[in-house]
């Protein structure tokens, strides 16, 4: 409920299981609010990072060589339209040391 009750654009979430995905995919049902957001359809290790956007964003996943244990850096690109001539990019990461 704490997510389906946010009104949060941006939601960075760690040490995320394929069976809390499975949960949080099957809540939106009962909350539709929960199916405003773009998410990081990516690869799950055991656990691992999540990124929740209420807008439309590219997702890259860059996995740590340096770990057995899955730890990876994962950004959300956003782009934003100001007008007709400026458009702003900006990055989310999220990442799990």
């Amino acid at each position: 409920n704490i997510l389906a009750d946010s009104k949060a654009d941006i939601i960075c979430l760690q040490e995320v299981t394929e069976d809390f995905l499975n949960l949080l995919l099957k809540a939106s049902e009962k909350h539709p609010n929960l199916k405003e957001y773009y998410y990081s359809k990516t690869e799950m290790y055991w656990y691992d990072t999540l990124i929740l956007s209420r807008f439309p964003c590219r997702f890259y996943k860059k996995v740590f060589g340096s770990t057995s244990m899955g730890r990876c850096l994962l950004t959300a690109v956003l782009e934003f339209a100001v007008g007709t001539k400026e458009k702003f990019v900006i990055g989310i990461n999220c990442v799990h040391l």
